[in-house]
């Protein structure tokens, strides 16, 4: 594993706390919990294959887009999601350019490890994740897409205030797929946070 780290001249670092998380830049020391989360039974993410120079690629797009940014103020982020009780890696949380939808040209994306997953922290650190780039970076919406088959998926995000856009492919590491591409704005955003059950965000 050789991963170059970024200027610290031109680090433009963030840390995000949540009820039950911390969403924090990513490390070279990541890779060990990364590369046994991502190739555990059940994981399933587009961009890894079960190697790990696919680990080791993940995290230096991560370090590099720490020292990328245009006018003072940094574009994309990939960070760690890691559970507060324990200091546990447990997933991945980011924002990344996008330009399916004019005007919305930020994307979300998250993976959490197998062993978390149905807890509620993949939702947790998306919300959070969101409400950065809504309140830090102005941003107007996102778009996201799933699988027509992850039914799971598809029902998580209508019930944020998703509304389906249309149906596309994608080039996986495997082979051309179909997505169902969404949209969300900030207003429908802010409405579901009234419907949530219990806080997903911390009071500024």
């Amino acid at each position: 594993m050789n991963i170059r780290q970024p200027s610290k001249k031109k680090e433009f670092p963030v840390t995000i706390e949540t009820p039950h998380l911390i969403l924090r830049e990513l490390k070279s020391s990541d890779f060990q919990p990364l590369f046994d989360m991502t190739t555990k039974p059940g994981f399933k993410y587009y961009y890894f294959n079960g190697t790990p120079k696919k680990v080791t690629a993940f995290l230096q797009i991560a370090l590099d887009m720490r020292a990328t940014a245009k006018d003072g103020k940094r574009e994309e982020f990939l960070l760690g999601v890691v559970l507060k009780e324990t200091g546990a890696l447990i997933g991945h949380v980011g924002l990344h350019r996008a330009d399916y939808i004019k005007e919305y040209n930020f994307q979300e994306g998250c993976f959490i490890d197998p062993s978390h997953q149905n807890k509620g922290y993949g939702r947790e650190a998306m919300v959070n994740m969101k409400k950065f780039g809504y309140e830090e970076l102005g941003l107007p919406g996102y778009t996201s897409m799933t699988h027509p088959d992850n039914k799971t998926s598809l029902h998580i995000f209508l019930s944020e205030g998703y509304t389906k856009m249309g149906d596309i492919t994608i080039e996986t590491i495997f082979r051309t797929e179909p997505r169902i591409l969404l949209r969300q704005d900030k207003k429908e955003f802010y409405a579901r946070r009234l419907l949530d059950k219990e806080p997903l965000i911390l009071n500024d």
